[in-house]
């Protein structure tokens, strides 16, 4: 069981063509720990490396998993009192492993896990519309005259901000424009706005075709049925100088890209007054363009193994032992922690800098 903050890395699963990877770096330093044999290090197939889910480049996760056949019990040099503390020892701060059990031989990690868990975390000011003298409020106006009454508070906010001049290729930001980036640091959202983006978001609820939410797959894909099992966004909570929304997406299974495309979607919804009732149409076989939202905000929680758990707890004790189940709960403490500190404070330092 392990975390890790993604920025930096060409995502989760280990590569043969020498990319940084975070289950690189873990292989790694378990080989160095003893966990995995010389002989067993060279080829990562060789002991069956799998994992409860496939992060991409600079996705987040505060709980993942990984199962390999590994020795269980390597020799503990002095003031090291289990294996994750030695493993960490070998790994950089942004990667943990919180513990490891031993699973029946049939356990792989992606095909034990039921479903994922992922949250999005998104500033509200995402959700501001477009101002009076953008183009797309321009093209708003034409096809869906009345939009900005939908949105009116965030517009009397937006069109509040003097216009920016545009910025010479290679120059900096024009100061008002750098002005206007931390006036909306300190919007703070309304309460109708936020109605709206939940019920968008609700809207993702139950089993629908995803197709226009990845890429390379047609609507005739059997594989872009997904169950999305519950969707919720919490109260707006300030952090630091800025306010947040936090989307949890529990789903029994996500393509490449769809969370991202999900959010991107519910938010250009939401800033353009677009009714919930109109985002099913993306569920459809018309073929629409959809943006991805950047994956700084993306964070895999932790995959459940609830049907794999149980089964395990039927079985007959082991030695006399009770047989382990996979349960992040004994790691609680140190998770919230290190989402403080490596996800939750990394994603304000990185909207600061650089207004992502």
């Amino acid at each position: 069981m392990v975390g890790y903050c993604g920025t930096g890395y060409s995502g989760m699963q280990i590569q043969t063509h020498g990319s940084k990877t975070i289950e690189g770096d873990i292989f790694d330093a378990l080989h160095k720990a003893g966990a995995v044999s010389d002989e067993n290090f060279k080829d990562h197939k060789k002991v069956e490396l799998q994992r409860a889910a496939r992060t991409d480049a600079g996705v987040h996760a505060a709980g993942n998993v990984i199962s390999l056949k590994m020795i269980l019990a390597p020799p503990l040099p002095e003031g090291f009192e289990t294996l994750a503390d030695y493993v960490n020892s070998f790994l950089p701060p942004q990667i943990r492993m919180w513990g490891h059990v031993r699973t029946m031989k049939s356990f792989q990690a992606r095909t034990s896990c039921d479903s994922r868990v992922y949250e999005y975390l998104l500033p509200t000011y995402c959700l501001l519309p477009p101002a009076k003298t953008d183009a797309l409020a321009g093209v708003l106006d034409a096809s869906s005259p009345g939009w900005r009454d939908v949105v009116a508070a965030g517009a009397e906010f937006v069109d509040a901000a003097p216009a920016p001049e545009p910025a010479e290729e290679g120059g900096e930001l024009d100061p008002r424009q750098r002005g206007e980036f931390e006036r909306r640091r300190g919007y703070r959202v309304d309460a109708g706005t936020v109605e709206r983006f939940r019920a968008l978001i609700a809207e993702y609820k139950g089993t629908h075709n995803f197709h226009n939410y990845t890429v390379g797959r047609p609507f005739n894909d059997r594989s872009v049925k997904r169950f999305m099992i519950s969707l919720e966004v919490r109260d707006p909570a300030v952090y630091g100088d800025i306010e947040w929304l936090s989307v949890r997406i529990h789903g029994q299974s996500f393509m490449l890209h769809q969370i991202r495309k999900m959010i991107a979607m519910a938010m250009l919804a939401c800033r353009t007054g677009t009714p919930p009732k109109l985002l099913p149409e993306t569920f459809g076989p018309k073929r629409i363009h959809i943006p991805k939202a950047p994956p700084l905000g993306l964070l895999l929680e932790q995959p459940q193994f609830k049907t794999f758990n149980e089964r395990t707890l039927r079985f007959p004790k082991e030695d006399g032992m009770e047989r382990e189940i996979v349960d992040f709960s004994p790691y609680e403490g140190l998770m919230h922690d290190f989402k403080v500190k490596w996800i939750y404070e990394r994603l304000r330092e990185v909207e600061l800098e650089h207004n992502v």
